[in-house]
């Protein structure tokens, strides 16, 4: 289909926040500034994670901390169900408005006026909001947040394909609070940008934008609270990495003993060591890679 909503838009641009869990990884075809895309390997700021198929099993689910909801979604009741189970169960959620839309078809994305949300956007069950269509104000992309200061905003390696405005204007969403309450504002009209609803052991965040988490405007936003979520679910064994150019995970041999693996992927020039601190219950250290 030669239409433009059937090409690399909003739900595909998701893919360049990846750029906060293994920066600068190719996201081809997607734009990227070519002094900080790699095509191999790149760090884990974080530490291994996975890109998991929606239909995977509720149980399948159950072995993850946090999932990331950004790309390209036509909710149904047994996705819908996967969720509820998998937040009841204590795992975190963070995902955009979009990724509640019943739409199969894509003829939507031309104006983005209908989302045709999940139970008419009644999604107080599980997000504890209300959607009743989009406001008239655009969010500019700047926010505020109890703490702002601490946040980190990563530099990501991503560029627009046009210009910084294809993606057009983001609108946030008309929000009633119904159990939720607004972690981030729009710095503006001190609307909420992004909304915390605890529902049994979990908690779900939710970006109320009429827009992926992918356009060019949220961008900074999403990025900053995925790096926040990411560092806030990692494992009890984790590696600091301030240089995010080390690669790491964390296997688990048995009960007692586990193996961080580890690489410098910065091969720019030879001989280059990455200093990185190991974090355990047990121990801390610090070592170059």
């Amino acid at each position: 289909n030669d239409e433009p909503e059937w090409g690399h838009g909003q739900p595909e641009k998701c893919r360049q926040l990846l750029d906060v869990l293994m920066p600068g990884a190719s996201t081809h075809p997607l734009r990227q500034r070519y002094d900080k895309r790699r095509f191999f390997f790149s760090g884990t700021p974080y530490g291994d994670f996975d890109q998991v198929a929606a239909e995977a099993s509720g149980n399948y689910l159950k072995q993850y901390k946090l999932l990331l909801n950004f790309g390209w979604n036509t909710m149904i009741p047994e996705d819908y169900e996967k969720l509820k189970d998998f937040v009841a169960g204590g795992g975190i959620l963070f995902s955009g408005l979009p990724q509640f839309s019943t739409h199969i078809k894509r003829d939507f994305l031309k104006d983005m006026q209908d989302l045709s949300l999940w139970q008419n956007g009644d999604l107080a069950e599980l997000c504890g909001v209300r959607i009743s269509g989009k406001t008239t104000t655009p969010f500019k992309g700047v926010w505020n947040a109890a703490e702002r200061e601490k946040f980190i905003e990563p530099e990501l390696s991503r560029l627009p394909s046009d210009s910084p405005d294809e993606d057009g204007p983001c609108f946030l969403a008309n929000t009633e609070l119904a159990g939720a309450e607004p972690v981030a504002w729009d710095a503006d009209s001190g609307l909420p940008v992004i909304v915390r609803h605890k529902f049994g052991r979990g908690e779900v965040y939710l970006v109320c934008a009429w827009a992926y988490p992918g356009h060019e405007t949220l961008s900074g936003l999403v990025s900053a609270w995925t790096a926040k979520l990411a560092e806030e679910q990692r494992g009890v064994i984790y590696v600091e990495d301030p240089s995010r150019e080390v690669f790491w995970n964390v296997w688990e041999e048995n009960e007692n003993t586990h193996k961080i693996m580890l690489l410098n992927t910065d091969w720019a020039s030879p001989g280059t060591s990455k200093k990185i601190t190991v974090h355990s219950p047990e121990l801390e250290f610090i070592t170059e890679i």
